[in-house]
């Protein structure tokens, strides 16, 4: 598709780069060296977790905890050491509900990974 110099001036003015390299948004699986140890138990009490659930359309009873990750069905859950949230091959990866708490950007990264899984 061709555009006109001054197509091609507006784009590049309101900051739109008319070639842009494609990134690959694949992610790596977390090492077993970077997983985080959770308290199960006290994870299913908490607010957020339950919400979570809430919003993955998964029911309280749905879940198990199985060699360092929580069964969901059909997605896995696990938790990261790293600053980060993403869902690949049917694991979901975030770092602890306590830092997701304390970080609005991790909050927003979460729901936005959620919503990609409800669509």
């Amino acid at each position: 598709m061709t555009i006109s110099q001054r197509q091609y001036d507006i784009l590049n003015e309101i900051g739109i780069d008319l070639w842009q390299a494609k990134t690959s948004t694949k992610q790596k699986h977390v090492s077993y060296a970077e997983i985080s140890k959770i308290d199960y138990e006290q994870l299913v009490q908490t607010q957020l977790f339950q919400d979570i659930l809430m919003a993955m359309n998964i029911d309280t009873d749905q879940h198990q905890l199985v060699s360092g990750h929580i069964d969901l069905g059909l997605i896995n859950w696990q938790f990261s050491q790293e600053n980060t949230c993403y869902y690949q091959d049917q694991l979901l990866v975030t770092p602890s509900l306590d830092d997701i708490k304390q970080s609005s950007q991790l909050k927003r990264q979460l729901w936005q990974t959620i919503n990609e899984l409800r669509t």
